[in-house]
């Protein structure tokens, strides 16, 4: 457990070295290295998202909404149908984009979904991935093949919080921990900032 020095502004732990009967404190930096799990050091592959493809995004749970992309732009379907704004909707896209995972957890069917808050997550957010052609080009930009991606889904699961930076997420088979910093607007949106308001 923490120590806190007399300033209150570091925080500090025990430490004992095996066969040696003295108590130490260190900082959080060596606490962290020695109580690494094999999982931190699991690679952690990001979702590669682009915003231009994404057809429809719908929020489950608190403040639930749903915003679909129609030929004239985005509109909210649910609760109700109203247009939204387009430089919201951009800066919206632009932080789905910058979703990044902290750190590998585990398979979800290999983990105890109630330890992590996600036997029942408290939000969900649903991506739809709009059909694309990914096209391969040689070293004279001549095209050598396309292939086309049928439209798909992506869901991600919040669990409960892991600290006060990161929550547990559920993304396809695995359980991952995400930064506040790259993804608290998973649990934070709501669609009343996304209205048109001109």
């Amino acid at each position: 457990s923490p120590v806190y020095s007399e300033s209150d502004t570091a925080s500090f732990y025990y430490l004992m070295l095996e066969g040696d009967s003295r108590v130490f404190t260190v900082e959080m930096d060596v606490w962290d290295a020695y109580t690494n799990t094999r999982m931190t050091l699991h690679e952690v592959g990001d979702p590669a998202l682009n915003g231009e493809l994404i057809d429809r995004i719908t929020f489950t749970g608190e403040n639930a909404f749903a915003a679909e992309k129609r030929a004239d732009g985005w509109y909210m379907t649910a609760p109700f149908v109203y247009p939204l704004s387009d430089s919201a909707m951009e800066t919206l896209l632009e932080k789905i984009e910058k979703v990044r995972f902290a750190q590998y957890v585990g398979k979800a069917a290999e983990y105890d979904l109630t330890a992590c808050g996600l036997d029942t997550p408290r939000r969900v957010m649903t991506l739809d991935i709009g059909k694309s052609v990914v096209t391969g080009y040689d070293e004279k930009d001549e095209v050598v093949g396309e292939k086309v991606l049928p439209a798909y889904q992506l869901t991600f699961e919040i669990g409960g919080d892991d600290s006060e930076v990161a929550f547990f997420c559920r993304y396809r088979d695995d359980i991952v921990k995400i930064s506040r910093f790259s993804a608290n607007f998973m649990l934070e949106q709501t669609y009343e900032e996304l209205l048109l308001t001109a």
